[in-house]
């Protein structure tokens, strides 16, 4: 058996994509600290330094990611969510035309200042909970409901 030392960089690699994908997979770890498994692997094989593989987690890109996640889940606690869906409802109708115009132009409103990432990350929550408020007032109404969560 070949000693893991001996291995050739591109080997050791692999092995760190694979180790990864497996518990992509699988859902061993929890996704996030899968993602996090090349800052511990790599320097532990000594492919890359621990600052040069960190810096390529602070990266504009993630940090836009980071911060539109971290907004999403603020309105979700909060149930701001629900609330915008109440009140578009309540100025739009229900019709599925108004519907889909207001979720359209609100998303293009908020696209003039936040990312598109962000704006993504805002909306999916109000739309769930918009669908979830029409599911229930069909069944309150004892009619089939237009849409499924």
């Amino acid at each position: 058996m070949t000693h893991i030392s001996s291995l050739s960089q591109e080997v050791e690699c692999a092995y760190v994509v694979m180790v990864m994908a497996i518990y992509w997979m699988t859902a061993v770890i929890p996704m996030g600290i899968t993602g996090l498994l090349p800052v511990i692997m790599f320097p532990m094989f000594g492919l890359v330094s621990v600052p040069d593989v960190a810096t390529n987690y602070i990266k504009n890109v993630q940090l836009v990611l980071m911060g539109s996640m971290f907004v999403a889940i603020a309105i979700e606690q909060q149930n701001f969510h629900r609330r915008l869906a109440l009140k578009s409802l309540l100025a739009i109708g229900t019709s599925p035309r108004r519907l889909l115009f207001g979720i359209m132009f609100i998303s293009w409103f908020l696209s003039f200042w936040l990312p598109n990432v962000a704006v993504t990350a805002m909306m999916v929550p109000i739309v769930e909970a918009l669908v979830r408020e029409l599911v229930t007032a069909a069944k309150d109404r004892n009619k089939p409901p237009v849409t499924e969560v």
